[in-house]
């Protein structure tokens, strides 16, 4: 994975939560189960400041609580606030000093800063506490490929194969680490196995990746890498800028990084031509010092030396943003040492990299003329295709600023993506005395955490309960509201694997009603081949009829469906919505003989869902 580490992405599902005994009041479990299931659900959707905010809400609740500091240290891992996770993770092995996840979450922490002595102690200490964790074998493998040790990484890959023998990342490392000790056929074939077994798009871009970086098999990374792409443009059709999730918003980063792997390739091929527009794509939306350091040399092999020089001033001034990237010396060594062969021997290189700093703040910037003489500043969220505006939508700022939608629409952009229906972020400044105004698109991280920022959720609206209204239920886990009849009551919220679920009952009788969330990286259409497999799994399933829906200007699927379960038969509906890679159900069941009696009860709760929106529609007016 090249957007976002898989050392970020931990496996949350293990986090069990071990309420306190005697600092827990008798009246805070459910709250505590509550506020762990919101900061679990979050980390998992990289929604890290709310996470982290979470987390330190159920440390003031418990200070003593099994895994609240860990889960505290992941959240601030994802913002890059390294010495306060190191210092969460450290509190954390003080209160469990057994537990595995303690170590990860502090070898992860180390890991990211490159501190990889640190960071394999860690790790080693997982696999001291439980040698069957495949996790703590696969990471000491990857860090020590990092560090070239190729042949101690095979051995902890292989005891990571051995114990999850398809895992797609470790077949992944594995198969470059054959690569880089000669043995290329058997580490190419490992790579074939590790993207046959995923239908996610991050093994695909990876192994690509991984195949041009050795300058092997490139038409096969080639369609590998398309295949990546495929996979995330199927999900760019499903945004609306009105209903823009944290996942949507986590799709350009995504692409920058798969753009920049075709590029790459198309490098390697010696089509240059073809790797500037994907690479030069890539580097519009996320600029990092890899993808810059790759548009220099594609501007190197052009001809285009002035443009090289300034994209690797830029690539090196990069590595000063903030961006889940992480930051390698020995990458920026390299492009200093490409920059300074075209330079003259006397170039001041601070003095370029200087004003590196200054282009980065004024690429992906344009102006727009003002002649109503609007002041002040405004954000928008803009639909791209190719170098045009396809849709605008304001969502701060003064109404004026909608004087301004024509003319964005009208613009051409500095940069032409190669994909269309791109969700981006744009800033507007308009000063006095200036008959422009200034228009900077976001970068993709930027646009991200501004999603997170914006989605941050305050601990004390976190309870699943009815609030002032007993008929109201409301959890920010889920991310749904929906509104009781009378009598209805809640029952139980239950993760099951990624799947967050809310049931309610109507008391005395078999009458039940559901809501869930559940993350999962695929287009509607899959995801709704994914229930249909799931439901077939049902006795006697059939579905009767089948209609599109909108829920809160939402459109889904609405399923009339009967199936038999222990010998009971029901009758129901199922209705789900898909938001990126975030996709939100709702059911409603009883016996057939009794689903007229509380057919209108459903009908009741199915039109009163809210699905969660983003800052877009909360903020507009």
């Amino acid at each position: 994975m090249r957007f976002l580490s898989r050392i970020v992405l931990l496996s949350l599902c293990v986090f069990q939560v071990a309420l306190c005994s005697a600092q827990t009041p008798t009246d805070t479990p459910q709250e505590l189960r509550n506020t762990y299931n919101a900061a679990t659900q979050a980390l998992r959707r990289q929604e890290f400041q709310t996470a982290a905010s979470l987390a330190r809400h159920m440390i003031s609740l418990c200070p003593r609580c099994v895994m609240a500091h860990a889960l505290l240290s992941a959240s601030l891992l994802g913002t890059n606030q390294f010495a306060d996770a190191q210092l969460a993770a450290e509190e954390e092995i003080k209160l469990n000093p057994k537990e595995p996840i303690a170590y990860k979450t502090l070898g992860n922490v180390y890991w990211r800063q490159h501190d990889y002595g640190n960071a394999v102690a860690q790790f080693q200490k997982v696999v001291e506490i439980n040698s069957q964790d495949y996790e703590a074998h696969q990471s000491l493998g990857r860090i020590l490929r990092e560090q070239k040790n190729y042949k101690d990484a095979l051995v902890e890959l292989e005891k990571a194969l051995a114990i999850s023998p398809d895992n797609p990342a470790t077949l992944l490392v594995h198969g470059e680490c054959e690569i880089d000790l000669g043995n290329t056929s058997k580490g190419v074939s490992e790579m074939e196995q590790a993207v046959a077994a995923s239908t996610s798009p991050d093994p695909w871009n990876s192994a690509a990746y991984g195949l041009a970086e050795h300058d092997l098999a490139l038409e096969k990374a080639q369609k590998w890498s398309e295949t990546s792409l495929e996979l995330v443009g199927a999900l760019l059709p499903n945004i609306s800028l009105e209903h823009l999730t944290v996942a949507q918003w986590g799709i350009p980063p995504t692409l920058a990084t798969y753009w920049d792997t075709l590029g790459w390739i198309y490098f390697k091929r010696a089509d240059y031509a073809a790797a500037r527009t994907y690479v030069e794509a890539a580097w519009s939306l996320r600029p990092i010092p890899t993808i810059g350091d790759h548009l220099g040399q594609t501007h190197e092999k052009l001809g285009r030396r002035e443009d090289a020089v300034n994209t690797y001033a830029m690539a090196i001034a990069a590595a000063d943003l903030p961006s889940r990237a992480g930051r390698s010396q020995d990458l920026l060594d390299k492009i200093r040492e490409r920059l300074a062969k075209l330079v003259p021997a006397d170039a001041d290189i601070a003095s370029l990299v200087r004003k590196g700093h200054e282009d980065l703040q004024k690429m992906n910037s344009v102006r727009v003329a003002n002649p109503n003489h609007i002041r002040g500043s405004a954000e928008f969220f803009l639909k791209v295709d190719g170098d045009k505006v396809a849709e605008v939508h304001r969502i701060s700022g003064d109404a004026a600023f909608d004087a301004f939608v024509t003319p964005v629409r009208a613009l051409t952009l500095p940069v032409r993506l190669p994909q269309g229906q791109i969700p981006r972020r744009a800033a507007f400044s308009c000063d006095d005395g200036e008959s422009t105004c200034r228009m900077r698109l976001l970068s993709g991280e930027e646009a991200l955490d501004g999603a997170i920022e914006d989605s941050s959720t305050a601990p004390n609206n976190l309870k699943p309960t009815q609030a002032q209204d007993p008929h109201l239920f409301r959890d920010p886990a889920i991310g749904v509201t929906v509104f009781l009849p009378n009598e209805w009551q809640f029952l139980k919220e239950e993760l099951s694997k990624a799947c967050l679920i809310a049931t309610f009952q109507k008391p005395g009788t078999s009458a039940y009603f559901f809501v869930a969330h559940e993350r999962v990286v695929v287009s509607d259409d899959e995801y709704g081949r994914m229930l249909k497999k799931h439901w077939a799994q049902h006795d006697q399933f059939r579905r009767t009829k089948e209609i599109r829906v909108e829920r809160d200007g939402i459109l889904g699927t609405r399923w009339h469906v009967t199936w038999t379960e222990k010998d009971l038969k029901y009758a129901g509906i199922f209705e789900f919505f898909t938001l990126g890679a975030e996709h939100y159900w709702a059911a409603a069941q009883a016996p057939p003989d009794a689903y007229n009696q509380f057919e209108q009860d459903f009908q009741d709760m199915l039109h009163s869902l809210k699905l969660p929106h983003t800052s877009a529609s909360q903020n507009s007016e």
